[in-house]
């Protein structure tokens, strides 16, 4: 691995995945995507956050907007029935901070103007 982390900051929390429990040694992996909410051509990344960097994950919602700081990893394989070699990316959560939330302001808005009392609700 690279001797520091790559940084993504600002994006948005698409999903956050549950805690897996992989194998009878107890292996963790859990999931996070994330955006960065171009109009025109949005980027995604999945990073996944292994053994108790899953716990990082616990306070971080859809919505939330995140700064990631992720190891970049791969792998090399090579089929043995016929030879074809193929790459395998993956990004390995190394720390997350929750910088706000992304708020969706139509949806807000209208959610207080339906609680706001109308001019007839107004007992004067």
């Amino acid at each position: 691995m690279n001797n520091k982390p790559f940084t993504i900051t600002d994006w948005t929390v698409l999903s956050v995945g549950q805690t897996q429990t992989i194998g009878a040694k107890g292996f963790q992996k859990r999931e996070l995507v994330i955006t960065d909410n171009a109009k025109e051509y949005p980027q995604y990344r999945m990073i996944e956050a292994i053994q108790d960097k899953c716990a990082d994950l616990d306070n971080i919602v859809k919505g939330d907007k995140v700064t990631v700081d992720f190891w970049a990893s791969g792998n090399k394989w090579t089929n043995p029935k016929d030879g074809v070699v193929k790459y395998f990316n993956s990004d390995k959560l190394a720390s997350i901070k929750k910088n706000a939330h992304d708020w969706d302001v139509t949806a807000a808005g209208a959610a207080i103007d339906s609680a706001l009392p109308s001019e007839n609700d107004l007992p004067f």
